[in-house]
């Protein structure tokens, strides 16, 4: 199998709208969390790391739609490591890195409301422990948001608004594919 896309955006952005999405175009994609196995993009990181092929145990995976573990004592951010994201490049030439993005004030909130998550967002790249208030989340979102399209326009993919009735045509253009369904997966977020 090889890598068709991989999500390059946050937790709380719509990355389980994309998962039913892609899932819906026929493609074999998974989100952080698989029922019985660590997540998809510690896999990925840990096999960058040990010099394996990314897909190294997954090799059914055409797609990627929230790569980062973000657990009390594990954070593992990939869509924040050029290394990685270059090595993802490398290794899958035709892959589409998809950019989605939200409102930082909605994403914001899903993240407050999104039960500890809060509380272990803290320990993401760029925030290290550092993150007291809100507005240090909001700068975090932005910063990502700015290095995400500077990946976007050095690797390649596509980038869009979650929200927006453009988004569904955007991903199906960039990949090239149908898809078969498109709304509000996560209705709490």
């Amino acid at each position: 199998m090889e890598l068709k896309a991989l999500c390059i955006g946050l937790p709380k952005t719509g990355t389980t709208t994309l998962y039913k999405a892609l899932c819906s175009a026929g493609l074999h994609a998974v989100r952080r969390h698989q029922p019985g196995k660590p997540a998809a993009g510690y896999i990925m990181h840990r096999n960058l790391l040990h010099g394996r092929p990314l897909l190294h145990g997954m090799e059914t995976v055409e797609a990627v739609t929230q790569p980062d573990t973000c657990l009390h004592g594990m954070n593992v951010w990939p869509q924040m490591d050029a290394d990685f994201l270059c090595r993802v490049r490398a290794e899958f030439p035709r892959c589409t890195f998809i950019l989605q993005a939200r409102d930082t004030e909605l994403t914001l909130a899903s993240i407050r409301a999104h039960g500890d998550l809060r509380e272990r967002i803290v320990y993401a790249p760029g925030l290290y422990g550092a993150a007291t208030t809100d507005n240090d989340i909001r700068a975090w979102i932005g910063r990502h948001y700015d290095s995400a399209l500077e990946v976007i326009a050095t690797l390649g993919g596509v980038t869009f608004d979650i929200a927006s009735p453009e988004a569904p045509a955007a991903l199906m253009q960039a990949m090239d594919i149908d898809i078969g369904w498109w709304g509000r997966a996560n209705a709490r977020a």
